[in-house]
């Protein structure tokens, strides 16, 4: 208690006062008294309210104006306040926000553009720019869940699907998605079918064209024949998931046709599934946009990590490509809550792409997806190839266990291979955060792209690489030369030790700026050169055996 207080009230006035108050509590549930005493410490310190330091714009008609001026944007439940040297220069409340956009691809000079538009009804709107991509999703994500609280529908917008009140995934039926989820649902009428893309477990996807205002290419999954009512529900869970998530790098849900035969209509990507782009474009792409597709993804599962949810199938064939330098995740038929780990798997798993947990055990949770996007990011970085290529599924575990990993690949920078490393930790609890993965992906993307103007070309050869090429599905070595081939083994005498910080010292691109992750790299690589010169001597002393 404050010392004007003790110092002038008597003892006995204090003891009846406390005495008081704590039989007034003392009906109270456990959660009544943890609600009572949030709204007290409100009355003192607003922490319902998060600000953010960005550099501010004012439309002014079709255009914006040039003046840029450093502000504080604080969000609340009240609105949206705009700060100048403390001194409030604007509010706007939530019924007069129409809709947020994030704009996070790069411009045409590589450099990453973190602005947010706040677009108004009849007032000017705002464009604030944030100093990292984990700042600009967040403030438009805040400002995002307080218009789902406090309009009485949800506000669209072209890069943020709409939300309404969907059923729990568990009991997500075909009556309770049309019944409650209404905004969804589409007139089959209204679109057409024109080609078909792919097909997938449980339906096809096509490309199609929706009438409307103005036409629009859309891409439709069709569920195949449904035998049983259950089918049918189990397709449509993947839109009930899909429509609870808007981030720029997540696939967009734009409706359902939940009438036989079902249809899930998403936005189309242009250059299609990112494994078959990068073999067609493996001669065009430069190591800045590889590392851009990466951060993009991790940023994607930093979103998804947030909200509860594991994706459980991340791998490059279930990456959209919308635009050369801009990636979304989709396929979320497995995506379920983080705690459920009671959804129906069949046999058909994505083994070479699993963390050992979930490959012995079944377990899926926030570190295994992490396992995941390090396995896709190799994918990225070696142009499509397919992970271990010669191993069979039910060998894969045993592999891991050895301490073999993915061999380097090509072209990668040391750093890169390095954090791919510390995320196949076989330990769950020794894989570094998403935050930092984040923040290291994005410090390495600006740096190329800074690399890539002045002409300089970064070294690209890590340590424990050797010049090998990945051989087809089916078409492997010779049977006991295989894991030396295409692996990069972890388990000799000199392991590699990935001294990575807590999961939660980095939460922004600030924090790393200095010297303390450039020596643990150091440190990383002379471990590997021993390593990699212990494996030299071995492969001599095995050749005068």
């Amino acid at each position: 208690m404050p010392k004007r207080f003790i110092g002038g009230v008597k003892a006995k006035g204090i003891s009846k006062a406390l005495q008081q108050g704590l039989s007034a509590c003392g009906t109270m549930s456990e959660l009544e008294y943890m609600l009572e005493f949030l709204e007290q410490l409100l009355k003192h310190h607003r922490f319902d309210t998060e600000s953010y330091v960005v550099e501010s714009q004012m439309s002014h008609g079709s255009f914006w104006g040039t003046l840029e001026v450093k502000e504080l944007i604080s969000v609340s439940p009240e609105g949206v306040f705009l700060l100048q040297n403390s001194v409030l220069k604007r509010t706007v409340g939530f019924n007069e926000i129409r809709r947020v956009l994030v704009n996070s691809e790069s411009t045409k000079d590589r450099s990453s553009s973190l602005q947010v538009w706040i677009e108004l009804a009849e007032s000017e709107d705002i464009l604030v720019q944030c100093r990292c991509p984990m700042e600009a999703q967040n403030l438009a994500s805040l400002i995002k869940g307080y218009l789902r609280l406090k309009a009485a529908s949800a506000v669209d917008n072209g890069l943020y699907s709409g939300y309404s009140n969907l059923p729990d995934a568990a009991g997500c039926t075909c009556a309770q998605l049309t019944e409650s989820g209404i905004y969804y649902e589409l007139d089959r009428k209204r679109i057409q079918l024109i080609s078909l893309l792919g097909g997938g477990h449980f339906g096809e996807v096509y490309k199609g064209i929706r009438d409307g205002d103005c036409a629009v290419v859309v891409a439709v999954k069709v569920c195949k024949v449904e035998t049983e009512p259950a089918a049918g529900d189990t397709f449509l869970r993947e839109a009930h998931v899909l429509g609870q998530f808007s981030h720029p790098h997540i696939i967009r849900l734009i409706g359902v046709c939940s009438s036989s035969p079902r249809w899930i209509v998403m936005e189309f990507a242009e250059f299609g599934e990112l494994r078959k782009y990068l073999v067609s474009k493996k001669s065009e792409l430069r190591n800045s946009t590889l590392t851009l597709f990466c951060y993009q993804l991790s940023s994607a599962l930093s979103y998804l990590n947030e909200h509860c949810y594991v994706h459980r199938d991340i791998a490059a064939r279930n990456v959209l490509v919308c635009s050369p330098e801009h990636v979304k995740l989709g396929d979320f038929g497995l995506a379920t809550v983080a705690s459920d780990n009671s959804q129906p798997l069949d046999s058909k798993l994505p083994v070479k792409w699993m963390a050992p947990e979930s490959i012995s055990n079944r377990v899926f949770h926030h570190a295994s997806d992490l396992w995941m996007l390090g396995v896709c990011m190799w994918e990225i970085m070696s142009f499509g190839a397919r992970p271990f290529p010669s191993v069979r599924n039910q060998d894969v575990l045993n592999v891991l266990k050895k301490g073999e990993r993915l061999l380097c690949p090509d072209g990668c920078l040391p750093e890169l291979y390095d954090l791919m490393l510390s995320i196949w930790s076989y330990d769950p609890e020794s894989r570094p955060g998403i935050k930092y993965i984040c923040s290291v992906l994005h410090e390495h993307y600006l740096r190329m792209v800074e690399d890539e103007k002045s002409g300089q070309v970064p070294c690209s050869t890590h340590p424990s690489a050797r010049a090998t090429s990945f051989p087809l599905e089916g078409h492997g070595l010779l049977s006991g030369m295989e894991s030396t081939s295409w692996t990069h083994q972890l388990s000799k005498p000199h392991t590699v030790q990935v001294d990575f910080p807590e999961k939660s010292s980095f939460n922004n691109l600030e924090d790393i700026s200095g010297g303390s992750f450039q020596s643990a790299l150091e440190r990383q690589r002379k471990e590997v050169e021993s390593d990699a010169l212990w494996l030299e001597i071995e492969e001599k002393n095995r050749a005068f055996s």
